[in-house]
């Protein structure tokens, strides 16, 4: 695909570019906002323990929700043209049921053996940091429903409602209660559930109209519910699987931090992690807000190699995109760090200023990774991520400990930036490999035929 034709599909398509980039851009605002409001509330200690908690929360996105809205995003288009939409959302919805009920009794036990050996203290922290999961997964299988179904300015809007409501609930709850990083989260759950509910509203009005009577007889039962639990577990079962090694290569550098150096360490290292990788983060999930539903479409069921190569010419240059972006944003930081934390931070985290460079090129060859790792899951070859997923988690976590241990902050830093480029390595190896195997099996079968008079 050449540059003219990218170019071309750009004009095609303002209005949707548009609402992305002013999504992002509102809730980079928001909380950026939210984030200075935070570290003047909150010492650096409270802060790292919302830091902590947060990654509580994160081990049930990595396993569970995070999997399945990335079936949500894959299976969208092609259940729709199926007219089976409303079944595959009815399973999705099945599998968030009992993912939620198992955790609900995972960490009520889990606070129950806790508390026989060193008390209850600390325990509200956890279990709210299970309910910040819980609606945090829904919220964002909504999003990767409305944003399969391109339905941009809703996702943007949301995205932006999100931010403005995680943070400035947080901040009313502190008023409130006291400044305490439990008291933070408690925020978060009220503002993502808010923003959940006002997203499922919206869904449910779109699910009706797409799939009510226009339905064409015949393919409707395409697949059972059964069939598309099966289905979207089959997709999401690789995305669980190194889930867990995703989450704790992801958790590592603040665990790492508090086992080695202080709770006030983590809470500076959140807030630079945070400076750092947000408008890194937020440009990525822009580029995929946009690209994945087209790489999807355009990959189809994987089984025509000539639109397999289409959509892998198009992911190649987006993931040079992102990479150009971090070299950009990484000199950026290395210039204007102490004036980044003057503005965004309270002064008793901007000791730490000078690692921003860094942490934004960790940040950036991260992305570029996730990025071309959408060339495998358009291919439906999502097993081939595994070994890098789970390799460069396991190495990432070796990383961060032995630089936390003899480095403290600068050696986690340093650590992130080495994890983040031998994912991205290896992701692009997988890919290069998966470019001559054949295609894989159609993910959806031929609709039956339909019965003629």
């Amino acid at each position: 695909m050449t540059i003219g034709r990218i170019l071309d599909r750009i004009r095609r398509y303002p209005a949707e570019i548009a609402w992305v980039v002013l999504g992002q851009v509102v809730a980079a605002v928001c909380a950026l906002a939210g984030m200075r409001f935070l570290t003047r509330l909150l010492s650096p200690a409270e802060y790292g323990v919302l830091a902590l908690a947060l990654t509580v929360g994160a081990l049930m996105q990595q396993l569970v929700f995070g999997p399945v809205s990335n079936a949500v995003l894959r299976f969208y288009s092609a259940s729709a043209a199926r007219g089976s939409l409303r079944m595959m959302l009815r399973a999705a919805t099945a599998l968030y049921g009992r993912a939620t009920i198992a955790l609900f009794f995972l960490t009520a036990a889990g606070l129950v053996v806790r508390a026989m050996r060193y008390g209850w203290a600390g325990s509200g922290v956890i279990g709210v940091a299970a309910i910040f999961a819980v609606v945090l997964g829904v919220n964002g299988a909504l999003a990767a429903a409305h944003s399969a179904a391109r339905r941009r300015s809703v996702v943007a809007g949301h995205q932006a409602l999100g931010e403005l409501l995680r943070f400035s609930v947080a901040v009313l709850v502190i008023r409130i209660v006291g400044s305490s990083g439990l008291a933070a989260l408690v925020g978060f759950v009220i503002g993502i559930a808010a923003c959940a509910l006002s997203q499922g509203i919206l869904l449910r009005r779109v699910v009706e109209r797409s799939t009510g009577v226009a339905e064409t007889p015949g393919e409707e039962r395409t697949l059972s519910d059964a069939e598309w639990r099966r289905q979207l577990t089959q997709y999401a079962k690789p995305f669980a699987v190194w889930g867990i090694f995703t989450w704790a290569v992801l958790s590592a550098d603040r665990w790492s931090l508090q086992l080695f150096q202080s709770t006030a360490d983590v809470g500076r290292y959140a807030a630079l992690f945070q400076l750092g990788s947000y408008p890194v983060t937020m440009g990525a999930s822009m580029l995929v807000q946009l690209a994945a539903p087209v790489l999807f479409s355009r990959a189809s069921d994987g089984s025509d190699p000539h639109r397999r190569q289409d959509s892998r010419r198009l992911n190649f240059l987006l993931t040079s995109l992102v990479l150009a972006a971090t070299a950009i944003a990484t000199l950026a930081a290395l210039l204007l760090h102490r004036q980044i934390f003057r503005l965004l931070v309270g002064e008793a985290y901007r000791s730490v200023s000078w690692l921003l460079p860094a942490v934004v090129l960790g940040a950036g060859l991260f992305a570029a990774g996730q990025q071309l790792a959408l060339t495998l899951q358009s291919d439906l070859q999502v097993k081939r991520l595994l070994g890098p997923k789970i390799g460069s988690a396991i190495a990432g976590v070796a990383f961060y400990f032995v630089g936390s241990r003899w480095w403290g902050m600068p050696g986690v830093v340093a650590a992130g930036v080495l994890f983040a480029a031998v994912h991205l390595l290896w992701i692009a190896h997988a890919s290069r490999t998966a470019s001559t195997a054949p295609p894989p099996a159609p993910a959806i079968p031929d609709a039956p035929p339909v019965p003629t008079a």
